[in-house]
């Protein structure tokens, strides 16, 4: 995604990934939409379970444009025009159309924005300040529909090399982050509550391992320990023995 004077430039690919991560609700126009911010050079959508935000790579030096929330209808009549997906969805925020582009930069249609008459979530509120990489230490279950929604984010950087790191939440019910490496996609997902006996199990296996990796790095310090005083003890038996020897 290009962040442009009079607005924004995206892939095809890149307009599927943040349409699949939107709300499909009418009713919440606030986040049936795509929403679009200058200011922090992202892209952004949400379902309020789950947050996407594509960073852009490149942008004007002076935006003519403010924060733009459009709504999903004009988005998915682009998406379904563009052909390949390294088409262009090119947002004009000044003349207020989508404007789909093909790889011979030949405009294929432009189509009127719709604007949410709500104002979008605060999203950076709930965006984690510290994270750290995921491990075993907390449980946590997601959809698994979630996870198939963000393959489409590491589709849309189109580097086969690309992958999806993930950043262990602190608590079971803290959001879970992942980022693509490489590549601009952060998305946030929620976690719904666990009540199965099978993750309470997990969670009573994992500190018990814990339990027992600490007990073996004591025991295995007491047994040098004891290697050391043994071996001092041997010698000083074998001076003792000389000693009687010479008597």
């Amino acid at each position: 995604m290009n962040i442009t004077t009079n607005g924004a430039r995206l892939t095809k690919l890149e307009c599927v990934a943040l349409m699949a991560h939107a709300c499909k609700d009418e009713c919440r126009d606030h986040i049936f939409s795509v929403h679009f911010d200058p200011e922090q050079v992202s892209a952004v959508a949400t379902d309020g379970h789950r947050l996407a935000v594509l960073r852009a790579e490149a942008q004007a030096d002076s935006p003519a444009w403010t924060k733009r929330t459009v709504r999903l209808p004009a988005i998915q009549k682009a998406r379904t025009l563009a052909k390949r997906g390294s088409d262009e969805i090119v947002f004009d925020f000044i003349a207020g159309t989508v404007t789909v582009v093909d790889r011979g930069g030949t405009v294929v249609v432009a189509i009127p924005l719709e604007y949410s008459s709500s104002e979008f979530p605060p999203y950076l509120t709930i965006m984690p300040k510290e994270i750290s990489a995921a491990s075993a230490q907390v449980a946590f279950a997601l959809n698994a529909k979630y996870m198939a929604d963000l393959e489409l984010a590491q589709k849309a950087v189109g580097d086969r090399g690309v992958g999806i790191v993930c950043f262990a939440p602190n608590k079971p019910l803290d959001p879970v982050l992942f980022k693509t490496s490489p590549g601009n996609w952060t998305v946030l997902v929620m976690p719904f509550r666990v009540e199965s006996k099978f993750f309470k199990d997990v969670e009573t296996a994992v500190a018990k391992r814990n339990e027992l990796l600490v007990k073996a790095e004591q025991l295995a310090k007491l047994e040098d320990e004891l290697r050391v005083t043994l071996k001092a003890a041997t010698q000083r038996m074998a001076e003792l023995n000389l000693a009687t020897a010479a008597e």
